[in-house]
């Protein structure tokens, strides 16, 4: 469930001060060029995203107020981000209690990214790198994440591609491949890639659909 918390916190850290959620899709597509059968697409997934979206907060009990999905041990950070004292946060989380703490050690990291200091969320990022196995993946993923905010394109992409070797279904592995193939110039395989994420979406979305039994309508009395 923190993995799940600390993704969608790393893919967006605006959602922390109650901003609507961003729709992964429509960074990929650009509306004014799609067709028709990609708006389906995008819509299918919308609805998937909202399905997850859903069934998450359900699993979580957490309320719409994403500065109460910041996890339980975490607490005193939800005021300072709720009120989008970011620099408050940040204090928090650099105290000796929190450094040994993966998950307190990737929400600095995205802290720091957000506010636009690169060189120390990258060093975070490894720090939680070596913490332990669970958190390694989210690590790294953020220091492409970081690196691609910073225009170095290639060395992003040489760690979202370890990435996709075994974390294909990471949130953000993906989409950050597809922007470091564009950033590269490489525009053919962005789209292409883009194609595929789009139409697995729609499928599993569809998938979903299918195998959804309908709620039982209201008993009839005779």
């Amino acid at each position: 469930m923190l993995a799940a918390c600390i993704a969608e916190i790393r893919r967006g850290l605006t959602t922390l001060v109650m901003a609507p959620p961003t729709n992964p899709v429509d960074l990929l597509v650009d509306r004014a060029g799609a067709t028709r059968a990609q708006e389906r697409e995008r819509m299918r997934a919308r609805r998937e995203l909202a399905r997850s979206t859903a069934a998450f907060r359900v699993a979580a009990g957490t309320s719409r107020d994403r500065a109460s999905e910041i996890p339980a041990h975490l607490g005193e950070l939800r005021g300072a981000l709720s009120r989008g004292e970011f620099s408050v946060a940040v204090g928090l989380l650099r105290q000796p209690a929190h450094l040994a703490d993966p998950v307190a050690q990737l929400l600095l990291a995205s802290l720091l990214a957000f506010e636009g200091n690169h060189t120390s969320a990258l060093a975070v990022d490894a720090h939680a790198h070596r913490l332990d196995d669970e958190h390694r993946p989210r690590a790294l993923l953020g220091q492409a994440d970081v690196l691609l905010a910073m225009g170095d394109a290639s060395a992003a992409l040489a760690l979202y591609d370890t990435l996709r070797q075994d974390h294909a279904d990471l949130p953000g592995v993906q989409d950050g491949l597809i922007h470091a193939l564009r950033q590269l110039g490489r525009v053919e395989k962005a789209d292409g890639l883009q194609a595929r994420v789009i139409a697995a979406a729609a499928a599993a979305s569809d998938a979903r659909v299918a195998t959804t039994p309908l709620a039982a309508g209201p008993r009839r009395i005779r």
